[in-house]
């Protein structure tokens, strides 16, 4: 999913095996760069291959207005960030929307649509997460809300909040290991997604998340949504209720009980849940992942404990559900 192909540049861009200096910074590890520049005008696009969610990166630097634009090869979910820059952009030759920096799109592709950028000159940087269309499956169980027909993509919610900047920041700034980035990425997705949905209800107004569940006070449901953010962004670290007391703001026993009325989960119960939910599709989607490696990335530093509270939650161990699948 490369910016230029078919726009007005196409004819005067040339690739560039050696990427310059100055932009030597910017490289990502774990990723495949591709650089282009032409009159005025580069690109570094940057590129991780992976089996739930392509991840594209890019810088654009211009010295002129310019108008990019590819036609989508497939159908994907795409899940964007616009970092740094301000646009106007066309998605299939309908919609025309203004995006501006630390923004995030939510929108389909569909094969032989076309997706129009037009750039002022400047500087941008983009991050897209594109997922594959078996992805859906999982969009429609665990975000039902940004796949609602009453939505009309693209989805756009502007001017994040420095929080939400900070997790699309650290998807880009990993030091994990090669064989940890597969889970990491996962992980990170469905935190982004996560967010994405809380930040659209939150903005969508009629009280968000209160109008979902009506008999409870629309302060504990606020509370209890705070914390379920931190366990989905922090997963994979020490989670005591003291921990997630603090880190919310909620005593010890309004964040036990309240948590309890809005989900029906204790706090401790719904990280085992959360935890063994992603760990399933990390044995489903990345064969290349060993269980170890699974077990740390869902926060447990010995194996045998993963292995143990997988089998009670599922009645298989992973490596028997790893055979099956």
């Amino acid at each position: 999913m490369y910016l230029f192909p078919g726009s007005q540049l196409a004819a005067g861009l040339r690739r560039v095996d050696l990427i310059p200096q100055r932009l030597r910074g910017l490289l990502i590890d774990g990723f495949d760069p591709v650089y282009h520049e032409g009159n005025g005008y580069a690109q570094l696009c940057q590129h991780y291959d992976h089996a739930e969610v392509d991840i594209y990166h890019y810088y654009v630097s211009s010295s002129a207005p310019v108008q990019l634009f590819a036609k989508a090869e497939m159908a994907r979910w795409v899940l964007g960030y616009w970092g740094k820059g301000e646009m106007s952009s066309t998605f299939y030759q309908t919609d025309m929307i203004q995006v501006r920096s630390h923004s995030v799109l939510f929108f389909q592709t569909k094969p032989g649509k076309e997706i129009r950028f037009d750039l002022p000159a400047g500087q941008y940087s983009i991050t897209c997460c594109c997922c594959t269309t078996g992805y859906e499956a999982i969009l429609e169980a665990f975000y039902p809300i940004i796949l609602s027909p009453a939505i009309r993509t693209p989805l756009l919610l502007e001017r994040i909040p420095f929080s939400f900047q900070y997790v699309w920041e650290r998807l880009l700034t990993s030091n994990k290991s090669p064989q940890l980035l597969p889970g990491f990425f996962a992980a990170q997705l469905r935190v982004l997604l996560g967010l994405t949905c809380e930040l659209y209800l939150d903005r969508k107004g009629a009280n968000g998340f209160a109008a979902l569940h009506p008999d409870v006070d629309p302060g504990i449901v606020h509370k209890a949504y705070q914390v379920k953010k931190i366990i989905e962004s922090r997963f994979g670290d020490r989670l005591s209720l003291v921990i997630l007391a603090r880190a919310s703001g909620w005593n010890l026993q309004g964040l036990k009980s309240g948590f309890l009325k809005v989900f029906g989960l204790s706090p401790h119960q719904f990280i085992i849940q959360y935890r063994m939910r992603v760990a399933y599709d990390m044995i489903q989607q990345s064969e290349e992942l060993n269980i170890q490696a699974i077990a740390l990335t869902c926060g447990y530093k010995q194996p045998h404990h993963f292995i143990k509270q997988f089998k009670a939650f599922y009645g298989k161990t992973p490596g028997e559900v790893r055979r099956m699948l």
